[in-house]
């Protein structure tokens, strides 16, 4: 083994689990990992390297900007990594091969010939269970911002008492990848979104004590309750994610504030046809720039936390940072925590593939999933079984978990479905009612509505 890999020697203790190595439909090597419980076929039994090339390129879309360093979890049977050294986009790129599975690693290696792999100039083997080695490693990316790519059956194999590590692998993927392939189209966004004299959101802030506030989600689940959401306006201000806007609109809910986030293009679909409509828009700094441009009604700029563009604008405008968490629902739920909101109650928040759908139907981009990484499964709203969820969804779940527990007040989620979220008082939205039915809604209304005209009018007319 050339010395420019690190690999950690064969443990010597009969392995926990049963591996079978066997040849695909194709000729090509493939394995069936057994750890005593549920087993899984590490790549396909019928076309590994069809597979393998499927799942790269679906990786490599992500990286709109090119890469210095790509991290590849799991070594496998080499398939994928073969994809990406003939790969023209990363002729000139380091890929360091992360492997936990030790005793994995080198029984594969009597399955076959790697040397291609093994001594390519490019690639860098690192195969360790050590967590204080990987945790080294791992202490490089803020300053390479590599691009990760994570080999789903792989990261199934990992030895459980690497689960830290494996949440971590996980919850970077998320973040890395996503600032590190959007940042060009983030920057531009941001220069767009901030050549406007859209006011901040400061002036809103702790403006709304004590008033209960629902955040609309676009989760499957919405269904479950949207016949509530009418009465819901009487006694709460009414907050959705741009993916809700339209679902709540054709049945006849208007929000008392919607907000968008994401910097890619598509993202304009959730305001097609409602660019005349006057609910408030809220949008983080970063959001694709066609989205303030084409809508018509008051928008505010939102600086979010993390990204350093809109921590100096920040600064330099005595404007607060909000946290964002990755997706519009973080940033939109600690925005309403912002304007003082409580109680704040979630629905359609499902952070989960309920059923195997993506979004409430009506939503733009309403999918339905057919397969779903089992691995990723958490506890139900209800507590009574588990629901599918993908790693971006897990990760947010885990932001509300960490959020909730950092607050001194309750936080209630009514989505009645999708994934039970720690620290969050779980009922039906009938029931969260009923708990606020002596609160008006109508002088918090009114005042909203006011406030966010008188500043809108005041900031555009500079």
């Amino acid at each position: 083994m050339p010395q420019k890999h690190l690999v950690a020697t064969e443990p010597m203790a009969d392995c926990a689990f049963r591996l079978e190595f066997t040849q695909a439909k194709t000729g090509d090597l493939t394995c069936y990992y057994n750890p005593g419980t549920t087993g899984f076929w590490l790549h396909s039994k019928y076309n590994p390297m069809q597979e393998a090339e499927r799942f790269v390129g679906q990786q490599l879309q992500m990286a709109v900007e090119p890469f210095s360093k790509l991290i590849v979890y799991g070594f496998g049977c080499g398939h994928h990594l073969r994809v990406l050294l003939r790969h023209p986009q990363l002729i000139d790129t380091v890929i360091e091969v992360w492997e936990s599975n030790v005793a994995f690693f080198h029984q594969m290696l009597q399955q076959g010939n790697f040397d291609d792999i093994i001594n390519d100039p490019r690639v860098q083997l690192r195969v360790s269970d050590d967590i204080e080695v990987i945790g080294s490693m791992a202490q490089e990316w803020e300053q390479e911002q590599p691009f990760l790519i994570l080999h789903g059956p792989s990261m199934r194999m990992m030895p459980p008492e690497l689960e830290p590590v494996h949440n971590a692998l996980v919850t970077y993927q998320v973040f890395l990848n996503s600032a590190g392939a959007f940042q060009g189209l983030m920057r531009d966004n941001f220069a767009s979104n901030t050549a406007q004299s859209w006011p901040g959101v400061k002036r809103l802030m702790d403006r709304f004590t004590n008033v209960p506030m629902i955040l609309v989600g676009a989760g499957p689940s919405l269904t479950n309750n949207m016949h509530l959401l009418k009465q819901a306006r009487e006694h709460c201000l009414i907050a959705a994610v741009g993916t809700a806007l339209q679902p709540l609109l054709n049945n006849g809910i208007r929000p008392d504030l919607f907000m968008i986030a994401d910097p890619k293009e598509l993202v304009a679909e959730q305001i097609r046809f409602v660019e005349r409509h006057d609910m408030p828009l809220f949008f983080l700094s970063t959001v694709y720039q066609g989205v303030p441009l084409s809508y018509q009604g008051p928008r505010f700029l939102v600086c979010q936390e993390g990204y350093n563009l809109a921590e100096q604008r920040a600064a330099e405008r005595g404007e607060p940072l909000i946290r964002t968490g990755g997706s519009v629902a973080t940033v939109l739920f600690d925005l309403l925590l912002a304007f003082g909101a409580n109680p704040v109650c979630v629905v359609g928040l499902d952070l989960a593939y309920t059923d195997n759908r993506s979004h409430v139907e009506g939503a733009h981009d309403f999918q339905t999933r057919s397969v779903v990484d089992q691995h990723q499964q958490v506890l139900n709203f209800h507590r009574d079984g588990y629901v599918n969820t993908p790693n971006n969804m897990k990760t947010y779940l885990e932001w509300f978990v960490q959020r909730a527990a950092s607050l001194r007040q309750p936080v209630y989620n009514a989505t009645e479905g999708g994934a039970f979220i720690e620290g969050f008082v779980h009922l039906d939205l009938a029931q969260f009612l009923e708990g606020v039915r002596h609160h008006d809604a109508a002088p918090a209304r009114n005042k909203w509505s006011s406030l966010v005209q008188e500043i809108y009018s005041s900031e555009i007319g500079r």
